[in-house]
């Protein structure tokens, strides 16, 4: 029987990220929370039909950035809050070729 949806995104996000994913996760698999091993980054995946009003918007960002052929990205925070705490919205293939990009760069 083939993984459920959700079991086979957190697979290749951890692939992605050179990672496997964490077959217990939660603290069940007394390694980590994170959906995946990987060292330095707690990786939590949600495979949703519905998402926030932010995600949501983030598709009107989308339509306004492909307008002007840039990468669309959202940036959010709490009011009050410092700006370093803000909340950073990226497609996951725009991520990596931003990265891909910047190590491009002398």
């Amino acid at each position: 029987m083939a993984d459920p949806g959700w079991k086979q995104f957190e697979r290749r996000i951890a692939k992605y990220f050179f990672t496997t994913r964490n077959a217990l996760s939660g603290m069940n698999s007394g390694v980590t929370a994170s959906d995946t091993r990987h060292t330095k980054l707690f990786i939590d995946t949600k495979c949703r039909r519905e998402f926030s009003k932010v995600v949501r918007y983030f598709k009107v960002i989308e339509g306004l950035a492909a307008n002007e052929s840039k990468v669309p990205m959202l940036i959010t925070k709490i009011p009050h809050m410092k700006d370093q705490g803000s909340l950073v919205t990226v497609r996951l293939k725009d991520l990596f070729a931003i990265a891909r990009e910047g190590e491009r760069r002398p």
